[in-house]
């Protein structure tokens, strides 16, 4: 399961600036839809309606702080955002993992979904007489590997 976050166009002007709790809001629902628990949203008040201006939206979720960079494609208030990462379920992967793996091997990896970039780990339970599993993913894009860990 991987999603690059990068999100369609909003429109979001109030009284030539950037409407605060509208872009909020859909910043919000659009990384709930991902599967991912959000807590809160806050982006900076004030922001003048400015073509090519970017500023930073933080997010956090039930385990994590983001970052969405929220960038505007005019000066009417039409914006674009992006988190960097993939938006995963660890129960999602789990499961794919134990049908790569195969010969009826459990894998528990948990039931939230976060965002993941290159480099981040998330260690799985399992009952494979080896040990657990880390899975590591290799970029932004989700694409993971795994070994067996004692």
């Amino acid at each position: 399961m991987r999603y690059f976050l990068i999100v369609a166009v909003f429109a979001v002007a109030a009284c030539q600036q950037i409407d605060k709790d509208k872009l909020e809001k859909m910043i919000h629902d659009d990384l709930a839809s991902h599967k991912l628990i959000i807590k809160s949203v806050d982006c900076p008040s004030g922001q003048a309606l400015k073509k090519d201006d970017v500023f930073i939206c933080k997010v956090k979720t039930d385990h994590q702080e983001l970052d969405a960079k929220v960038t505007q494609t005019d000066d009417k208030g039409t914006v674009s955002y992006m988190v960097t990462g993939s938006a995963v379920s660890e129960k999602e992967l789990g499961d794919s993992l134990e049908a790569k793996i195969g010969q009826g091997i459990d894998v528990q990896c948990g039931d939230q979904a976060g965002v993941y970039v290159k480099g981040d780990v998330i260690h799985c339970q399992t009952k494979h007489p080896d040990g657990a599993i880390a899975i590591t993913f290799q970029d932004n894009d989700g694409n993971v590997e795994w070994k067996l860990t004692p």
